[in-house]
């Protein structure tokens, strides 16, 4: 059982008692205060059940919660038959949490599913069927802008993503903030599960963020395109969960700003020793110029290493990358003569270790990847090149595999935005791949007099193709 989901058990036990000690005092005294602690419960629990993959303890929550809304909206009075329906509630989500520990049989399991489905129906006979669906729902409730059209929608993606949203303390208006995300995955999707309440947006209170934002958007994007796209002004980080993935709590991949300068400098040092690695023989000595100016960069590494280094999986890529640098260096300073052999497994080890830091970093930091779906991508590319870091992109890798055909206005654009970024010391490559390689190959070979985009068949081939020269 990973980290997460113990985690997620304690919580989730340590919030059912408190959701008993509201409905306690509520079947002897209303309260608003205790309503909105047990809407606030459940809302808590159904977000991070769909997380963690619970679905069934996630949707039952979900009603138990659309319950408490109503009657702390005043559409529904409250009355101690509904303090009855939610501990039956509580009781069947302790029963769930159980069998997610140790599996029923399949007579449990079928009646555990009973159970939730029927205090399902009785949540629906309270509300009178006044929501059927959540669009329905929505079309009832009094329009509170942008935010309220944003959450209403159903599910439109083909993945689904965690994402978890800090913002930083100077933002001067927080709801604003929040609106720009909103409309941020307006944009390539769906939201189907919020923290953040309408309410809280359009109260004058406005959104508090003391505390993080979470999401559970629907969308057609990549895992590899959100980076990018989530670069928002005031927002200080983002964590990222693909729910698709069969594991989703080991997926999970922290995005911040802060830290593409270092991961920037990491690729710059690490790709101009590949070239090194590849282009000399053990028992050859590099230019002095070309070593002092090799180790002038890792020094500065050094200083700029550690907002990355913390994330334990970076810090340990970089302590093997610093073993083969002082293997290296050993071998200029001190004029050593490995075996052909051995110097051939640590250029096997270089390759194996890129690899896996490019995998890390892979659309978050240095290098940026965009897809195209459809023709008249322009526009898209564009504005992707708007959100991102240009100080801390390397390059971008224009991903044309998706396409059939690209036209000559298209090919003017790439040529206008590839000579636009070049003098950012920002490169551009074409990645084609799959049915329509060859075409696309023959495209950008046609236009060589123009401009020269080099075509590669994967990412990390255009990554390596990076500083393949080391300066004079």
């Amino acid at each position: 059982m990973d980290s997460m989901t113990v985690a997620y058990f304690e919580e989730t036990e340590d919030m059912l008692q408190k959701a008993e000690a509201c409905l306690m005092k509520l079947e002897t005294e209303y309260s608003p205060n205790d309503v909105n602690e047990l809407f606030r419960i459940f809302h808590t629990i159904k977000g991070s059940s769909h997380v963690v993959g619970y679905g069934d303890i996630g949707d039952l929550t979900h009603r138990l919660e659309d319950l408490l809304d109503f009657i702390r909206n005043g559409r529904v009075e409250f009355e101690p038959g509904i303090a009855s329906i939610c501990l039956e509630g509580v009781d069947a989500i302790k029963g769930m949490l159980d069998s997610k520990k140790e599996p029923e049989s399949e007579e449990g399991a079928a009646n555990l599913a009973n159970l939730a489905a029927g205090i399902c129906e009785k949540v629906d006979a309270v509300l009178g069927n006044i929501k059927k669906n959540k669009e329905k729902y929505v079309e009832e409730k009094p329009d509170s802008g942008k935010a309220a059209t944003v959450v209403s929608r159903e599910r439109t993606g083909k993945n689904l993503y965690y994402l978890r949203f800090f913002i930083e303390e100077d933002a001067p208006m927080p709801s604003v903030v929040m609106v720009m995300i909103l409309k941020a995955i307006e944009d390539i999707g769906s939201v189907v599960y919020s923290s953040v309440s309408v309410e809280e947006l359009s109260s004058s209170a406005g959104y508090e963020h003391d505390r993080p934002c979470d999401f559970i958007i629907s969308t057609d994007m990549d895992e590899v395109e959100l980076y990018s796209h989530f670069i928002l002004s005031y927002v200080e980080r983002v964590d990222v969960f693909d729910l698709s993935a069969e594991n989703p709590g080991e997926r999970g991949v922290v995005v911040s700003q802060m830290n593409n300068p270092a991961y920037k400098m990491l690729f710059e040092v690490y790709l101009r020793l590949y070239h090194l690695f590849y282009k000399h023989h053990s028992a050859s000595k590099i230019k002095k110029e070309e070593l002092a100016y090799l180790k002038g960069m890792h020094e500065e590494l050094g200083k700029t290493v550690d907002s990355i280094a913390k994330d334990g999986k970076t810090g340990s890529l970089i302590k093997e990358f610093n073993i083969l640098w002082d293997v290296f260096i050993d071998v200029q300073e001190r004029y050593m003569n490995i075996d052909d052999k051995i110097w051939t497994s640590l250029q096997v080890q270089y390759m194996r270790l890129l690899e896996q830091i490019y995998s890390h970093a892979r659309g978050k930091h240095a290098f940026r990847v965009f897809r195209p779906r459809d023709n008249a991508f322009m526009p898209q590319l564009t504005a992707f090149a708007n959100t991102i870091s240009r100080s801390a992109t390397l390059k971008i890798l224009v991903d044309v595999s998706r396409l059939s055909v690209i036209t000559s206005e298209e090919i003017q654009s790439l040529v206008n935005m590839k000579r636009q970024l070049l003098p950012q010391s920002i490169e551009m490559d074409i990645i084609a791949n799959g049915r329509f390689k060859r075409r696309m190959q023959n495209i950008f070979d046609s236009i060589k007099s123009i401009e020269k985009f080099r075509v590669f068949g994967t990412e990390l081939e255009a990554v390596l193709h990076t500083f393949a020269a080391l300066p004079e």
